[in-house]
């Protein structure tokens, strides 16, 4: 009763969730002002969410305003503009921009010209997204999808355009190693065994 009160006036109950009540415990509360902080404390809980879930919201909103924008775009410079503000990487706004460039039936202007960008980060022979570094889909869906959308020949050309381009990758510029451990300093030569490369760098005859 009246300990009960003075301690915040709560009784045990058993559900699951409750153990996120900063202060309240695994209880529900019998007074006014224990209803109160259970109220607040729900409230910090959730507020973290609630700010990740409005971010979320917000990002979904202008990721697919940007690719609708750069879908109708006839200008290439525009479209890099578009392109390389709306994002900086290939995350999650890029895929969905991918995904309409694979719909053959997405009204889309210039649409391998666009790609190649995309892929190769290039334009013009400038670095302009992902530092230049290009990507190219795996011998999937995703490859097959894209050269229907697209065209055999023009897509092909692309792959062929990107893959003869034997350039370094473009690693952070702080130089510290990736995953991988490459770096600037350290970087990955495609094409070659890092093993057989660390040999033929051991040996005189290379």
């Amino acid at each position: 009763g009246a300990g009960a009160a003075a301690a915040g006036g709560f009784i045990d109950v058993s559900d699951e969730g409750d153990d996120m009540l900063a202060g309240a415990g695994d209880e529900f509360p019998r007074t006014v002002a224990g209803a109160r902080a259970v109220l607040v404390a729900y409230e910090r809980w959730l507020a973290p969410m609630v700010a990740t879930l409005q971010q979320a919201m917000v990002d979904n909103i202008r990721n697919k305003r940007a690719n609708r924008i750069m879908c109708e775009l006839d200008d290439m410079h525009a479209f890099v503009g578009v392109l390389t503000t709306a994002y900086t990487e290939r995350g999650q706004g890029f895929n969905e921009l991918l995904d309409l460039f694979k719909r053959p039936d997405a009204k889309i202007r210039r649409r391998a010209e666009k790609l190649k960008v995309m892929l190769s980060g290039r334009f013009e022979d400038h670095a302009v997204f992902c530092r230049g570094n290009s990507w190219l889909p795996s011998l999937g869906d995703a490859r097959t999808a894209l050269i229907a959308a697209v065209g055999h020949d023009e897509y092909m050309a692309i792959e062929m355009a990107l893959r003869s381009r034997t350039v370094s990758h473009v690693y952070r510029p702080s130089d510290l190693p990736n995953r991988h451990g490459y770096c600037n300093s350290h970087p990955h030569e495609p094409g070659t065994c890092s093993k057989c490369h660390a040999a033929m760098a051991r040996s005189s005859s290379y």
